[in-house]
């Protein structure tokens, strides 16, 4: 929390953690799925949760603001995880993840991989996905309802350079020149063939619908 604080602050922090930030491999983004939305540091036993994500209707009257990437976001903490939780408006929920994760790009810079866990077009707020520059992993649980044209631009924008895992139950297949196709590996149940079709990665592990 306190990296938050001041550029000289994260600095003496990232000086003094240079061997915790070593054994760090990953950071995973949990957004729009079932369960608490948290950013946490996965391992083979248990996720070192860092923050949440919360509505913020749904604040106590604890919150303080900090300056997150130029964007001010009202945080409180939480005891049952035991960790910061960032606030948020529905309309404002994607600018949100993507300030903090600029954060930890600066902090972290293309040391770690930055994998974004999705369910989308499920809810009526979830036809926006941010932008995240950098991402290795994304998995995207899709529903049928979904807006395809908003999922189209996000692959459009943002190659995900190592895996994307996805279950889509839409109708419509991506453009031949989605950057979809463009990644290292693809795994998941896809509603179109072409996806073997145009894939330009290394492998294609799916179920055609």
């Amino acid at each position: 929390m306190l990296s938050f604080a001041s550029k000289n602050v994260k600095k003496i922090i990232k000086s003094s953690q240079i061997t915790r930030f070593k054994s760090i491999s990953s950071i995973v983004y949990n957004y729009f799925l079932m369960g608490p939305e948290m950013v946490y540091i996965p391992s083979k036993t248990k996720r070192d949760f860092i923050m949440g994500m919360k509505n913020r209707n749904f604040l106590n009257n604890t919150c303080f603001p900090l300056n997150v990437s130029g964007k001010i976001i009202a945080f409180e903490l939480c005891t049952r995880y035991r960790c910061p939780v960032a606030s948020y408006q529905l309309d404002d929920k994607e600018s949100v993840l993507e300030s903090i994760h600029n954060y930890f790009l600066d902090l972290f810079g293309s040391s770690v991989e930055y994998h974004l866990k999705a369910g989308y077009g499920w809810r009526d707020n979830d036809d926006r996905i941010p932008n995240l520059q950098n991402l290795s992993v994304c998995s995207i649980r899709n529903s049928r309802f979904a807006n395809m044209t908003n999922l189209q631009n996000f692959l459009a924008s943002n190659l995900v350079s190592k895996r994307i895992y996805m279950v889509d139950k839409g109708e419509d297949s991506f453009d031949p020149e989605s950057k979809f196709y463009q990644t290292e590996s693809i795994e998941g149940e896809l509603s179109a063939s072409a996806t073997l079709r145009h894939f330009q990665g290394r492998q294609a592990v799916v179920t055609c619908h």
